[in-house]
């Protein structure tokens, strides 16, 4: 399961400074699997960063790759909080589904 996310950052371009808004995609790694039946064991992999878009007024911008680089970097910063934060609103949406689901049966059955 993969999310999108978004931050705005004001980032030099030249020796102009814009207002740039930058889509990620964040993908979990997963830990080592050890062997099974089918397979002698698989290695672990590393959560995945990628940048999807990165834009200036609306319009897609295109940015040398030492530029593109340290917006990388930040979105790598950012990434850990949005994921937990992420991970936290769909536990908190699953908490509140059962909690509906009881209330529900219990309203089904009379009490």
């Amino acid at each position: 399961m993969s999310a999108r996310f978004t931050f705005t950052v004001d980032h030099m371009i030249g020796r102009e400074e814009l207002e740039l808004v930058v889509t990620y995609s964040v993908t979990p790694g997963r830990g080592e699997t050890p062997p099974a039946y089918s397979h002698g064991g698989l290695p672990a992999e590393p959560d995945e960063v990628e940048l999807v878009s990165i834009t200036h007024n609306g319009q897609p911008i295109t940015l040398a790759d030492d530029e593109a680089d340290a917006l990388f970097a930040i979105a790598m910063e950012h990434a850990g909080d949005d994921w937990a934060e992420e991970v936290a609103a769909a536990e908190e949406y699953r908490a509140e589904l059962r909690a509906d689901d009881r209330m529900m049966e219990r309203w089904e059955r009379g009490l």
